[in-house]
């Protein structure tokens, strides 16, 4: 009999049963755990499906005959080329009524396992925990917008670029979200180098964000970042910037931008870093245990 100790034996039940698909959610989601954080167990597993998909794959010979009993020796001795010896069971494949979805969930592990970052141990529930923390915001605020906040005189005319501004503003609190678009593509294509051109694309996004068009809320953010003419200018636009990638779901651009908006210091630094680090988790840049309970809930 094998020298397995107790520990060995039961990985090596484990492995046999999610190959066969003999595992309910709950187990696969525990068995997974193990996989991921145990090497030995990841390089059990990857050999174990390999010769199974060998042995499906040469039972029969080219001419749709099954293979010899010699052809299947050879086919198992080459499968060891270059591996320490080691005894692993190869249980026939008769039975295996799950098998199509065990083994592309090994073909995943064994060619995609790197991609998904798992150096962080944080498990599939506690990642789908984490989105469930991240607040969303559903609209902004219209008093967040932008105005102009120079002294005119009494001939508005004077400044075509505030009279236009400002019959922007009355469209957006009128709720004619699409004129109040209009004159800021306006105010963009006929004042391109003016300095205020910034509050045109900060508001643009605003609207654009309240009206679910997120991706293109982003894009008017970040020309807003550009044309920004002082920090409190930047930092709320990488705000409003991050929060329309995370609600579009760009996790990874909406992680760099609650960074950025982190770097300012300002009004949103303390909910920027809160957003950050529970998306470092998600994405498996830190450990979800390395999370405060206060940022989760401050």
């Amino acid at each position: 009999m094998d020298n397995f100790t107790e520990k060995e034996l039961d990985i090596r039940k484990k492995i046999d049963a999610y190959l066969n698909g003999e595992m309910t959610a709950k187990e696969q989601d525990d068995f997974w755990d193990v996989v991921i954080g145990n090497p030995e167990v990841h390089h059990s597993l990857k050999v174990e499906a390999s010769l199974r998909m060998i042995y499906k794959n040469n039972s029969t010979n080219g001419n749709g005959d099954k293979a010899t009993k010699k052809e299947n020796e050879v086919i198992e001795h080459e499968s060891h080329a270059g591996e320490p010896e080691e005894i692993y069971n190869v249980t026939p494949m008769s039975h295996y009524k799950n098998w199509i979805i065990a083994i592309a969930a090994v073909i995943v592990l064994v060619i995609g396992i790197n991609l998904f970052k798992i150096n962080s141990p944080t498990s599939p529930a506690n990642r789908v925990h984490l989105l469930s923390e991240l607040n969303m915001i559903s609209s902004i605020d219209l008093f967040a917008m932008e105005s102009m906040d120079t002294v005119r005189g009494d001939s508005r005319e004077e400044d075509p670029f505030a009279f236009l501004f400002d019959r922007s503003l009355i469209f957006a609190f009128s709720e004619e979200p699409n004129e109040a678009l209009k004159m800021y593509q306006d105010l963009i294509d006929r004042f391109p180098d003016d300095p205020r051109v910034g509050k045109a694309f900060m508001n643009a996004g605003i609207v654009l964000y309240n009206m679910e068009e997120y991706e293109k809320a982003a894009e008017f953010f970040g020309e807003a970042i550009a044309k920004a003419i002082d920090d409190r200018s930047k930092e709320k636009a990488w705000w409003f910037k991050a929060n329309a990638e995370l609600v579009d779901g760009n996790y990874e651009m909406a992680r760099y931008s609650f960074h950025m908006t982190f770097g300012f210091d300002g009004v949103y630094r303390r909910e920027a870093f809160r957003q950050l680090r529970i998306l470092d988790a998600y994405l498996g840049y830190i450990d979800f245990q390395d999370i405060e309970p206060e940022v989760i809930d401050p």
